[in-house]
């Protein structure tokens, strides 16, 4: 059950993508960001991703933030030690790249970072950040009528917790013990180990969606797997000792 879960909740997390990856190629056709197409492009994107998208930015080639949705006002924020600019300034990766959790410096909100590099004569001049709110995963994840000792997480393929329902540990905090996070050998799968600092021995469920860097899983305690199992046996066995009793 828990890696049907896991699947489940990676094609949510990958349609989620697709929406903002093509919202980020238009906005990166559309530049420069004083232009009547981008302000165009800006605006229906807007009503098409609601309030999933927290802000829609642009920084420039020295990493300055240039565009902002929410507005500019004060000193030029600069970009450049973030990683998820950095990677298309330095031309490390190319296409949409998924952050680790940061808090904006604009909208001042813990936010997932989708970023791509602009590029104009084969110049990155500059890349177009959407910045979604991991409430919309949490909200997602609780509206649905999971058992109650089932945990839904996201992770990203180095390591770092980007969304959890219910939340046993901070965003942003680093997941040990799972070996099938970092790997890309296999897509979706099943394990068994003890996990977090508490050392409960859990069964995920995962998918891996190598592509954008992060892995879905679902995951239950060995003992709570168990309990109906154990519940149902407990069940045959009274059973069982009613009809030797009769006879």
């Amino acid at each position: 059950e828990t890696r049907l879960l896991a699947t489940t909740f990676a094609e949510h997390a990958e349609a989620t993508m697709r929406l903002i990856d093509a919202a980020t190629v238009d906005f990166a056709a559309a530049w420069p960001v004083d232009s009547e197409a981008f302000r165009a492009e800006v605006a229906r994107w807007q009503d098409t991703l609601g309030d999933l998208a927290l802000q829609i930015g642009v920084t420039d080639a020295r990493a300055d933030i240039i565009y902002s949705n929410l507005g500019l006002s004060g000193p030029v924020v600069n970009l450049s030690d973030r990683e998820h600019i950095r990677v298309h300034l330095d031309r490390l990766h190319k296409g949409l790249f998924v952050s680790r959790p940061v808090v904006g410096r604009v909208s001042r909100k813990a936010s997932i970072q989708f970023s791509r590099g602009i590029e104009r004569d084969s110049e990155v001049v500059g890349v177009v950040v959407v910045s979604l709110d991991p409430v919309y995963f949490h909200k997602f994840y609780g509206s649905l009528p999971l058992q109650a000792q089932i945990s839904i997480s996201m992770i990203r393929n180095t390591g770092e917790l980007m969304v959890q329902v219910p939340s046993r540990a901070p965003v942003g905090s680093v997941v040990t013990g799972l070996p099938f996070i970092a790997g890309r050998d296999t897509a979706y799968g099943s394990h068994r180990g003890a996990t977090g600092s508490d050392g409960t021995e859990r069964i995920h469920g995962f998918h891996n969606l190598a592509e954008r860097g992060i892995t879905l899983t679902a995951d239950v305690t060995v003992d709570d797997a168990l309990a109906d199992y154990r519940a149902e046996r407990a069940m045959h066995v009274l059973a069982a000792l009613g009809m030797s009793l009769e006879i």
